[in-house]
């Protein structure tokens, strides 16, 4: 597979996903997927109790059987923890003869996606990759990026969703419009007093920085 991987962020709701193998890294990867809305069934022989729970939760589906072709049929995204080289050799013929995008988690080469580290803050997500040849190198970006973006990041990106919902509103204009708005926030100390614990709401900053909205003065004549 090619190394220049292109970086999209998935709608999972709804989707069919197999999850095929019992390993722990499967498991994580159907539990994160169930979390997100897809419609996850992972086959493995190897039932553990976890994947038991995650079933009787109604998270996920389970089949305690091996893998068989026809296993991924109208699936969206398949995850490959298969045992015999064999086994994930039929998986990735099948995946591709079906348009399935698979992810071969202990092949980051033969897979069609992998998942990045993510560093979640809320509504904002910063996703780290190396494209799978250099983990440690992963894990100190991911450490470093955790560090400069605190949980005051989540309250500030929900904070300027809710001040663009309602300047729409007011002011009737499309995202472009509200870009003085958005310069003057982003100037401001926002951030800083957000961190320092001070509750601040969507009006308080729409009448704060009204003035960015206003038109510029007429020249005299």
């Amino acid at each position: 597979m090619s190394g220049d991987r292109y970086p999209v962020l998935l709608d999972l709701t709804g989707r069919l996903v197999i999850v095929i193998g019992g390993t722990r890294a499967a498991e994580r990867s159907a539990a994160a997927m169930a979390a997100h809305g897809a419609d996850v069934v992972v086959i493995t022989p190897d039932v553990s109790p976890s994947l038991l729970e995650l079933e009787a939760s109604g998270a996920l589906t389970v089949e305690p059987r091996g893998y068989v072709r026809g296993d991924l049929a109208g699936a969206f995204l398949a995850v490959s923890a298969a045992d015999s080289p064999e086994i994930a050799a039929a998986i990735r013929e099948e995946a591709k003869t079906r348009g399935t995008l698979l992810n071969v988690l202990a092949d980051a080469g033969a897979s069609d996606f992998t998942v990045p580290s993510v560093v979640r803050r809320g509504q904002l997500q910063i996703a780290i990759s190396t494209g799978g040849i250099a983990p440690a190198a992963n894990r100190r970006v991911r450490r470093e990026i955790a560090a400069t973006y605190g949980p005051e990041w989540g309250v500030y990106v929900a904070l300027l969703g809710t001040v663009r919902t309602r300047a729409i509103e007011r002011y009737g204009v499309s995202d472009a419009g509200l870009k003085p708005l958005f310069d003057s926030i982003d100037a401001s100390d926002l951030l800083d007093r957000i961190k320092a614990g001070e509750d601040v709401s969507a009006d308080d900053l729409l009448e704060e920085h009204a003035a960015a909205m206003e038109p510029p003065a007429a020249d005299p004549a």
